[in-house]
């Protein structure tokens, strides 16, 4: 059935890729279209010149055929000039034999006469060239004036192609709109089938791994002092070994999984947290040193009178620090009310979401003892950091980080909003530089971390995870309490200190990690990582039916404490984030 889903999802694939060459090649015949538009409009700008400069010509022609006439005028006032003086000379010839007297006069007056008729027809002469001239203008004119107007015929033309080819463009535009709607539609409709059938494939992976989780075999084993063995086998769904008879342990060997041993059968006495990792209880000093102490003031005494495996899910007890009866949920359930919840533990499955919005800050312990083994053990915690960073989704509005190193002195190495990208980040941590410091007040740092760090407010996820080699050298409880009052998260790292120190910082079993050495830090990084981008699995609620007050819970160990604190101290139903 998964080779069907998967054939199916490439198939739609392929049919969503053979959409978008379609849609692209659909993009490129609109930008033709576009282009021929913008070559039109560029004629139509042509056209509208061509028209003002035919303006201007017509204007130049009839001030032309004006002056024209002008001449034409004076020509002819010329021309009867010359009459007269012709008919003068003429009279003039006809009274010479008469006028004797005066003819020395008239002949000063002909030269002169003759001198102004040189003169009249040299002007006549110009007058005539420019005449010529100016009907060569006209000529010119009247040839652009024809050549004008078979350019408005051509450009009316082409203004009446314009206009069909940009309908037909808008015809086309519409339709290849109308085709893109409807290839959007039909890839909206892709994606959410594809959605649902990765939902679906989701969600039937998710039941294979319950399934397998229920069925998967968890063997833990008991040694006493004679060596004698008792093997106890757990699954998700029988989870509980109500009688072990075995005494005086002294070497337990943890396969996988988390157990919680009870000095007494029947889950009662002292209740302590074991978990896989190699030679952790080889003996009965080791056992007695990295046994978590579930039950304030219990120490490890070697008695083991029953164990659970802790379920992946709810696990409800009927007696505050993880003994008593115990109900386990792994599905939304309406009704918790017939069972009298006294504290719980919330198991990750895994599969919850990725919160959009994390704060996280490292405190890093910087004192003299860090390096006093090994000289590169801060430059792996530092190490240990940025490998974390790499499945976080660092940005101003997603994950953002900060550090602060701390011995004597706190400091702070760099606030949450001053790097917005991975490798921003990378090179702050690389270039923290190595305190080397007296003392290791581990206190001071969580105070300092809840008071001077720009965090943002819920919803934000506020995360803090604490990185140590020793214990404290001044009070932890109450700035650990005041974090946890202010729905901070803290984890914490011990490299040498054993969980019951370190628990007193975190407020929750389950957020300690304790190592025998830095190499195994690397070992933790992928588990870290996850709970820290994580959004909350589960939803409590105060009253059955998912009514009262609610609590985005995630995963944990919760005293009647912490249920008192943030549902009241009852537990009603519970929704699983799916």
């Amino acid at each position: 059935m998964e080779e069907n889903i998967d054939q199916q999802l490439k198939e739609e694939e392929a049919e969503e890729e053979k959409e978008e060459e379609e849609m692209e090649q659909d993009e490129l015949e609109i930008e033709k279209l576009d282009e021929q538009l913008q070559e039109l409009l560029k004629i139509k700008k042509r056209k509208e010149k061509a028209r003002d400069k035919r303006l201007q010509m017509e204007n130049d022609v009839d001030q032309l055929k004006e002056e024209a006439r002008k001449r034409e005028e004076e020509m002819k006032q010329h021309e009867l000039k010359i009459k007269e003086c012709e008919l003068l000379w003429e009279y003039m010839t006809q009274q010479q034999m008469r006028l004797g007297e005066i003819e020395h006069n008239v002949k000063e007056n002909k030269q002169r006469m003759e001198n102004d008729v040189d003169q009249l027809k040299e002007e006549g002469r110009k007058r005539e060239e420019e005449m010529k001239q100016h009907e060569l203008k006209i000529k010119e004119c009247e040839f652009l004036r024809e050549y004008v107007s078979q350019q408005q015929m051509r450009l009316d033309e082409i203004e009446q192609n314009a206009k069909e080819n940009r309908q037909r463009m808008e015809n086309d535009v519409d339709q290849l709109k109308e085709e893109g709607r409807k290839r959007e539609e039909e890839m909206k409709q892709h994606e959410l089938k594809t959605k649902e059938l990765k939902e679906q494939l989701r969600k039937l992976l998710k039941e294979k791994k319950r399934e397998e989780m229920k069925t998967k075999v968890r063997t833990i084993t008991f040694k006493d002092a004679i060596g004698q063995e008792c093997v106890q086998e757990c699954t998700g769904t029988n989870f509980e070994v109500p009688v072990v008879k075995i005494d005086s342990v002294e070497r337990i060997d943890v396969d996988t999984g988390t157990w919680i041993t009870y000095t007494d059968t029947y889950f009662k006495g002292g209740a302590h947290r074991l978990t896989s990792g190699g030679d952790t209880y080889k003996d009965s000093g080791k056992i007695k040193r990295m046994a978590q102490t579930l039950t304030v003031g219990q120490e490890w005494t070697g008695d083991v009178g029953s164990i659970r495996l802790v379920t992946p899910g709810i696990m409800l007890f009927d007696r505050d620090n993880f003994r008593g009866t115990c109900l386990v949920s792994t599905e939304t359930t309406d009704s918790f009310e017939y069972f009298d919840c006294r504290s719980m533990i919330i198991e990750s499955e895994g599969y919850a979401s990725k919160h959009a919005q994390v704060d996280v800050v490292f405190v890093l312990d910087g004192s003299a003892s860090i390096n006093n083994q090994h000289t590169g053990n801060f430059d792996k915690v530092k190490q240990f950091a940025v490998k974390m960073l790499s499945d976080l989704d660092i940005g101003p509005t997603a994950t953002r980080v900060g550090a602060v190193q701390y011995s004597k002195t706190v400091i702070s190495e760099f606030k949450l909003a001053d790097h917005t990208d991975r490798d921003s980040v990378e090179r702050a941590f690389n270039n923290v530089k190595y305190q080397d410091g007296d003392g290791t007040k581990t206190g001071s740092a969580l105070e300092f971390v809840h008071t001077q760090m720009d965090w943002r407010e819920a919803p934000a996820k506020r995360v803090v995870i604490v990185v140590t080699d020793g214990q404290s050298h001044d009070d932890v409880d109450t700035p650990s309490w005041a974090l946890r009052q202010d729905d901070f998260l803290v984890y914490a790292v011990g490299v040498g200190p054993t969980p019951n120190n370190l628990v007193q910082m975190t407020n929750d079993h389950g957020k300690v990690t304790s190592l025998y050495n830095f190499d195994r830090l690397e070992e933790q990084m992928e588990l870290l990582s996850a709970v820290v981008s994580q959004a909350a699995e589960w939803v409590i609620y105060q009253r059955g039916g998912f009514h009262g007050k609610e609590w985005n819970a995630y995963p944990g160990y919760y005293t009647s404490a912490d249920l008192e604190k943030n549902i009241g101290g009852k537990v009603g139903s519970a929704k699983r984030h799916e």
